[in-house]
């Protein structure tokens, strides 16, 4: 951002300078000089509508097919609007439109474990939690599973200590097939192979995971988990493209 927006960028993340993992105690057993700023999705997308405006910005479109020549490309959106363009980027994510357009070969293929995520505001926690993980990327580690925490911006933007707030991810095995089909059907009986949103987790996967947490995990980063209202997940896949770049 910085020199090319009207906001800097130590007003959209928050810096941590140590990198931190956590015994099973909360003894710290490394600690190490290592800057690093964070921030949301929410307080980047909130810049960029502010720098482009809506009309450079256009919310609420999804595109579902284009067609491209050796000059320009045509992209086709559910609304039944029609754009051409030079030069077209897809960051689209794992369900990509223009991945399975360009490499229809190409599948994503299950990494065998998910990822558990959600937030909560500092001042939620504990004193002495939020000193634990303050101005760090903490990790916390125990046999085939892993935790990184890390702060960022508030659910507005919020750079206020206390007001911003503590985002994790929570890497555990789960085996291919049923169980893993079982854990991400959601509350109304539907399948979602990639992710599930916060409040849609069937609560016994919530009870479990935060049993789980209180056992295996360091008392501040359980702390943090057992707090969160409304835990999401997602599946973590594996996919290999054969290139980055195809015509415009």
């Amino acid at each position: 951002f910085d020199g090319h927006s009207a906001r800097r960028i130590d007003e959209l993340s928050v810096t941590s300078h140590w990198l931190r993992y956590l015994g099973a105690a909360d003894d710290v057993l490394y600690e190490g000089s290592f800057e690093w700023r964070s921030t949301s999705w929410g307080t980047v997308y909130r810049a960029l509508l502010a720098d482009f405006g809506n009309e450079r910005y256009h919310l609420g479109e999804t595109c579902v097919g284009f067609d491209q020549d050796a000059d320009h490309v045509e992209l086709r959106f559910v609304t039944g609007r029609v754009e051409r363009a030079d030069l077209v980027v897809f960051a689209d994510g794992i369900t990509s439109t223009g991945r399975r357009r360009l490499y229809p070969d190409v599948r994503p293929r299950y990494s065998g474990y998910v990822g558990w995520r959600g937030t909560v505001r500092e001042d939620r926690v504990s004193d002495r939690a939020r000193a634990l993980l303050a101005d760090s990327i903490t990790y916390s580690v125990a046999p085939n599973t892993h935790v990184v925490m890390y702060t960022i911006p508030g659910m507005d933007g919020e750079l206020d200590y206390g007001k911003r707030l503590l985002n994790y991810v929570w890497y555990r095995n789960v085996a291919d097939g049923a169980e893993l089909h079982e854990l991400t059907t959601d509350i109304r009986g539907f399948e979602s192979p990639v992710s599930l949103h916060p409040g849609s987790v069937q609560q016994r996967y919530i009870d479990e995971m935060r049993a789980a947490a209180a056992e295996q995990l360091a008392p501040a980063v359980a702390e943090v988990i057992i707090c969160t209202e409304q835990p999401f997940l997602q599946v973590v896949s594996d996919t290999r493209i054969p290139g980055m770049v195809d015509g415009r």
